[in-house]
């Protein structure tokens, strides 16, 4: 079995949502965010 790899383009308050609940699920996860802050 393999581990998935997600990117997630958006650090909002779903873009981080959906980043935790794959990341729990075991994927890797990587998120892009052009701001410095995220979920603003």
């Amino acid at each position: 079995m393999f581990k998935r790899r997600v990117s997630i383009v958006g650090g909002g308050i779903v873009g981080l949502a959906v980043a935790d609940r794959l990341a729990r699920r075991g994927a890797e996860v990587i998120l892009f965010e052009k701001e410095s802050r995220r979920a603003r």
